[in-house]
């Protein structure tokens, strides 16, 4: 059998085993869902002590007050600010000017560990990644977008708990330490495929699975941040949190979790879970069959199968409650 023909009857194959139906797919919802859960983990004060600070956002008119829902019960209006600042880091991608230079971040959003596709890739490539490992804050903070998920949390884990910073840098600070701390807690978040002809950049590989394309939602990446749903209004994220608060296994789980609260630990957590869950033997198959057919990276789509699917909403469930556990925990430095 001719080499070309070969690799074409494995491309096949690999795409054969990843065919699935399309399921329910962390967007908005998974990281209200975590606020959720990291403000019902306060007292009464604490939770007045984040909402009055958080009230004293730079743009909370814009990105808040005019966004709330007119529906918002009274008693809910604290915990809607609180959901509100878990996302925001998301919405400085929309702003215009002088104020998305300030406020928006990409490089914050993640810090990948490098996986390879394989051992060729990996005697090839690894010594010549150029990915930021640090995990440290440097000296000199004058360009903040050169800082990497861990560093960035460190930051405005710092500031936000800081008494004596000025309140609106303190409410900025917090709305970044809410959703970094969720964005760490997910797998494509701290992870990236290196492959030397699919994913030959050296700075972001595979860009945590937004390169691999897939019939679901678009691409890997977007999979992932959609397994806890796209959108959701206050009442619902309350209520899944509170029922996840209530369920013994995942209320177990979540105290656990806040025996651990170095943000390294999360990554590594979430990097082990990339390696056995989002990049497991549907993924890896696909992408060596696709690399041995020469067709390009973006060229083919996967559709995953259902049980991907399941495993995929499993993990992202357990996350978003040992995030919500955690930042709830860290709440307890608040004064």
């Amino acid at each position: 059998m001719g080499s070309k023909r070969w690799m074409s009857r494995v491309l096949v194959l690999a795409l054969a085993v990843c065919w699935a139906t399309i399921g329910n797919a962390w967007w908005d919802c998974g990281h209200k869902i975590i606020a959720s859960i990291a403000y019902r983990r306060l007292t009464p004060e604490q939770q007045k002590t984040l909402v009055d600070i958080l009230r004293q956002h730079p743009r909370f008119e814009q990105d808040f007050r005019s966004k709330m829902p007119k529906d918002v019960p009274p008693e809910l209006e604290g915990e809607w600010i609180v959901q509100q600042c878990s996302i925001w880091p998301d919405l400085t991608r929309d702003f215009k000017g002088a104020d998305k230079d300030k406020y928006n971040h990409g490089p914050w959003h993640y810090q990948d560990l490098p996986l390879f596709l394989t051992e060729a890739d990996r005697a090839a490539m690894e010594s010549r990644l150029t990915l930021n490992m640090v995990t440290t804050l440097p000296a000199d903070l004058s360009n903040p977008n050169e800082l990497n998920a861990l560093q960035a949390i460190a930051l405005s884990r710092k500031t936000a708990f800081d008494p004596g910073a000025p309140a609106p840098e303190r409410a900025v600070a917090f709305c970044w330490l809410f959703h970094l701390a969720g964005d760490i807690h997910q797998p494509c978040h701290a992870s990236a495929m290196f492959s030397q002809r699919l994913f030959p950049n050296l700075n972001e590989g595979d860009r945590g699975g937004n390169l691999v394309k897939v019939t679901q939602r678009g691409n890997l990446h977007s999979l992932w941040d959609g397994f806890l749903g796209s959108r959701g209004q206050v009442v619902e994220m309350k209520n899944r949190a509170v029922a996840m608060m209530a369920d013994p296994e995942f209320a177990a789980l979540g105290e656990k979790a806040i025996q651990t609260l170095d943000p390294t630990t999360w990554r590594a957590e979430s990097f082990e879970l990339a390696k056995e869950y989002v990049y497991d033997s549907e993924i890896t198959t696909f992408l060596k069959a696709l690399d041995m057919s020469g067709a390009a990276a973006n060229s083919m789509a996967c559709t995953v199968t259902e049980d991907y699917l399941k495993h995929g909403g499993k993990v992202s469930e357990k996350r978003v409650v040992e995030a919500g556990y955690r930042i709830g925990k860290l709440l307890d430095e608040l004064k």
